[in-house]
């Protein structure tokens, strides 16, 4: 077997070279995936990669005929297709230079496309505008009679979800939102422009993008806490202290720029302040996509919000933070104590919890009593770069998910029977 691996090494350095490339090393795994990637690719065959092939506004890439996406092979963002396989593209409206034409069937074909009987490369398919994503009450209930929301795309008489939201709309806050995760989510399309953030049809009409501006923020907390000097301690004019829309399934766990345009709906964020969101959180969100690529597994991943975090008065009160209050007074928008993401592997069960506490302005003795809410076991994690205990960048521990679920009442009652670790 070594000498066999040798060979292929060579072959494979000279396959680089030949192509501009340079292969100082390859594993075991690196040189087989590249004999697959060459098998797949002979002569007669088509691939697509996601950050190189995809014209702009792109179609959804559909499996034909079901209500799923075409993915990427691996983690490396390529779709490979064998000749005669077929692809179905979908456009809200229409295709560029078409007129009412919404779907458009492919075949792979020595390289291209085949429609037809005429030929074209994948990047000749765009559409007048972007596909456009839906949040939808399903009708179905969660935790206290919230709502089930499923956020995805109307095609035809097909709904394709792109995750599933329970969404209080009494309180105006998410519980949690829930995907899956597969290896080939470990790359997404880099550099998709971000767009606006949407509320159409939730929250009351109100405009709930508006009240995260830095301004809006200043002037609810001053009331909260009747105090400006307070304020402008906890967030100041300028500075990475502030309450960020924070993506609760952030649009690069999803692969595609379709998918990353349908994460930017304001029921899938909640109030997080800036310093964590681009500290530990980020950290616990990149280490997820690359774990579950790297141990080739399959999980169902649960993302959510818990309780509401408090701020203090000049006389050292305590105060509930939210962005927004009704006619009664009653707050809307709650910032949270804490973000979590549970991870349960499909095939054997088991199961993680990683938590994050959302306030940078707590001591370590507040949060061992009030945010740390089961047995620690973060030790036990190696794949996670975090600053775990820096309270600024988000204080971050670990648990089990069954023990978490006993005191955490808004998660499904899932099945985990160990650690994922």
């Amino acid at each position: 077997m070594l000498r066999t691996i040798q060979s292929l090494s060579v072959v494979l350095l000279l396959i680089s070279v030949t192509n501009a490339r340079v292969a100082l090393k390859l594993n075991e795994n690196e040189i087989l995936s590249e004999i697959i990637r060459l098998n797949d690719t002979k002569a007669d065959g088509c691939q697509i990669d996601i950050n190189k092939d995809l014209n702009e506004p792109q179609p959804l890439v559909i499996v034909p005929g079901t209500d799923r996406f075409l993915l990427p092979d691996d983690e490396r963002g390529i779709i490979f297709l064998e000749k005669g396989a077929q692809i179905e593209l979908y456009c809200s409206k229409s295709f560029h230079g078409m007129t009412n034409v919404q779907f458009r069937n492919i075949t792979c074909e020595n390289g291209n496309f085949v429609e037809n009987g005429q030929l074209f490369q994948y990047r000749d398919f765009n559409c007048t505008e972007y596909p456009f994503h839906v949040a939808v009450r399903t009708g179905k209930k969660c935790f206290n009679d919230a709502s089930v929301l499923d956020v995805g795309f109307e095609v035809g008489y097909r709904f394709l979800k792109v995750y599933e939201i329970c969404f209080d709309e009494v309180l105006e806050t998410t519980h949690y939102v829930t995907h899956e995760f597969t290896p080939p989510y470990k790359t997404h399309q880099a550099g998709f422009p971000r767009p606006g953030w949407l509320n159409t049809g939730y929250y009351n009409g109100k405009r709930v993008d508006t009240l995260y501006t830095r301004a809006s923020q200043r002037e609810v907390v001053t009331k909260i806490l009747n105090s400006t000097t307070q304020v402008d301690k906890y967030i100041p004019e300028t500075s990475d202290f502030y309450l960020a829309r924070g993506h609760i399934s952030a649009k690069s766990d999803f692969i595609f720029g379709s998918q990353h345009r349908a994460t930017f709906w304001l029921m899938n964020a909640a109030p997080q302040w800036q310093v964590f969101n681009n500290g530990n959180w980020i950290a616990v969100e990149i280490a997820i996509k690359n774990f579950v690529a790297d141990r080739n597994i399959e999980v169902d991943a649960y993302t959510g919000t818990h309780g509401v975090t408090t701020l203090w008065d000049e006389q050292n009160k305590p105060h509930e933070i939210y962005l927004a209050f009704d006619e009664n007074n009653n707050g809307l928008i709650p910032v949270p104590k804490i973000y979590y993401k549970i991870l349960v592997e499909r095939k054997t069960k088991f199961g993680i919890v990683l938590i994050g506490v959302n306030n940078p302005y707590l001591d370590l003795k507040e949060i061992e009593s009030d945010y740390v809410l089961c047995k620690d076991v973060s030790d036990q994690i190696n794949w996670v770069s975090w600053d775990k205990k820096n309270i600024t960048l988000g204080y971050s521990y670990a648990c089990d998910v069954n023990e978490f679920m006993a005191v955490i009442k808004h998660i499904p009652d899932l099945i985990v029977k160990g650690l994922l670790v």
